[in-house]
């Protein structure tokens, strides 16, 4: 079976440079696709965006199988910041990532989210998108560089009424656009219980797209008509999912088409806004290349 990935990042209307970095694995043996977004509050947090894209990437290549150990990951980010002087808090940024392994005859795309964002997955036969929304009802999203200053970390969690709490809430998406929302959130337990990281696991028997978007895909807002109204993340989602055909940058096809349209609407996001997906093509459409009836 195949996969096929492609990943791409742009910088929103309120920034002067882009914090958010993304790469890629084309190599059929390890695919991954990751994309990270640098805290805006930190200094210099869009190279230590790339630093800890990097680290990940390096990582994935020399251990292809393991889970993602953030710790390692952040440890290779900061040591590369030290070398130019860089401040402890450059590598505050959020990294999402999506890695594929072959599992029982089927793809398995792992999604795995460290701070916050969106993760959606599309159902292969109903064509109905999965969306997790990953928030942090404090605004303090997890950091891998928590790991790395306890007491920094240990601080946060009791900040505030939430400290560190992650928020997740599921929606659906139908292929008209239509979505609905899970009535009750599933809230998970703050970093003194749980994981720094969350993921989830899709299998290519039941879906056939994963993709994981930085929380730039919130960031939307229409401007027109002297207006500014927030445009709901699942309208954004459904549209940066509607891809035509799967070859070569469609990710990037895809960004840029939704751009242009969203600048005629008169719509602005705010945020830096970066997107991985993966596609796995199902046994049927191997079967029938083999055959030579494609």
């Amino acid at each position: 079976m195949t996969a096929i990935v492609d990943a791409t990042f742009g910088m929103g209307s309120t920034h002067i440079v882009c914090q958010d970095y993304a790469r890629i694995s084309t190599n059929p043996a390890n695919v991954y696709g990751i994309v990270a977004d640098g805290c805006s509050k930190s200094p210099d947090t869009d190279t230590g965006a790339r630093l800890l894209t990097l680290a990940a990437e390096q990582y994935f290549q020399t251990f292809p199988e393991a889970d993602v150990d953030m710790r390692y990951i952040t440890g290779q980010a900061f040591q590369a910041a030290r070398m130019f002087k860089m401040h402890a808090q450059s590598v505050d940024a959020t990294l999402l990532c999506i890695r594929v392994q072959e599992e029982c005859g089927f793809l398995r795309a792992r999604a795995t989210v460290v701070g916050d964002g969106y993760v959606v997955a599309r159902h292969r036969q109903s064509q109905h998108l999965l969306v997790y929304e990953i928030s942090f009802p404090s605004g303090y999203p997890f950091y891998g560089s928590y790991l790395l200053q306890k007491g920094r970390f240990e601080s946060l969690l009791t900040e505030g009424e939430y400290g560190l709490t992650r928020l997740v809430k599921e929606s659906t998406i139908a292929p008209d656009g239509t979505w609905k929302e899970c009535p009750t959130p599933v809230v998970r337990e703050n970093g003194k219980s749980t994981s720094i990281s969350v993921s989830w696991d899709f299998s290519s028997e039941t879906f056939d797209l994963v993709s994981v978007f930085t929380d730039g895909a919130g960031s939307f807002f229409d401007i027109s008509n002297n207006r500014r109204e927030h445009v709901p993340h699942q309208k954004i989602l459904h549209e940066l999912s509607a891809y035509k055909r799967f070859i070569g940058q469609f990710v990037q096809r895809r960004f840029s088409r939704f751009l242009k349209d969203a600048e005629k609407r008169g719509w602005v996001h705010d945020d830096d806004i970066s997107v991985a997906t993966v596609y796995m093509e199902s046994a049927l459409a191997e079967e029938v290349k083999v055959n030579g009836n494609a």
